[in-house]
């Protein structure tokens, strides 16, 4: 068989590796689909997003708590000053002792599920015992109005935990999940069972 010539490019019809690279058998490659790759991610992190969050709070109290018990944990002079001011010096051993397992019981109870609707109110309620300083110890917690120290900081920044609480807890089924509340169609703001 002969070659031919095609735009400058000698085909050679009996090998078929030139045969397969020449124009006329070849596929131009397939655009890319933006817009799937996004969906595969967004999907992706969507379906990752409670158990990292889960985990990650487990990993931050159990590890916190545990250095507490431990007696090293940097955040001991202001719990102190805290309980000195609140409750008396007297009771800060103990109270010192079982905040370090309040939060390491917290952070076991999100890895479980099912104790959610137990593990938030108590993630909230230890939220604003530990929040409590930014108000009772301004001296510890507030160089200037709105320019916390380091320990301020440290207590600004459970806002981020509540966050991730919350989108943790809106995840949960409602309970009576067969009878969902519906809107009726703007009528009214009443919801209809």
């Amino acid at each position: 068989m002969q070659n031919k010539q095609t735009k400058g490019v000698i085909i050679d019809n009996n090998n078929p590796f030139i045969s397969f690279c020449c124009y006329r058998n070849y596929m131009p490659p397939k655009k890319i689909n933006y817009a799937h790759i996004d969906l595969e991610i967004v999907s992706l992190l969507k379906r990752a997003f409670i158990p990292a969050a889960r985990v990650s709070i487990f990993v931050t109290f159990f590890w916190f708590g545990s250095v507490k018990l431990t007696g090293a944990s940097p955040a001991g002079p202001l719990a102190e000053a805290l309980t000195a001011k609140t409750i008396g010096l007297q009771h800060f051993d103990a109270s010192f002792i079982t905040l370090s397992v309040v939060e390491c019981v917290i952070g076991v109870l999100f890895l479980f599920p099912k104790m959610t609707r137990i593990v938030i109110p108590l993630l909230l309620a230890h939220m604003v015992l530990v929040s409590s300083p930014l108000a009772l110890l301004p001296d510890h917690t507030w160089q200037q109005p709105f320019v916390p120290t380091l320990e301020g900081q440290y207590i600004l920044k459970n806002v981020v935990v509540v966050a991730v609480a919350i989108g943790i807890a809106a995840s949960v089924q409602p309970l009576d999940s067969g009878h969902a509340l519906e809107r009726s169609p703007r009528r009214s703001g009443v919801f209809v069972a």
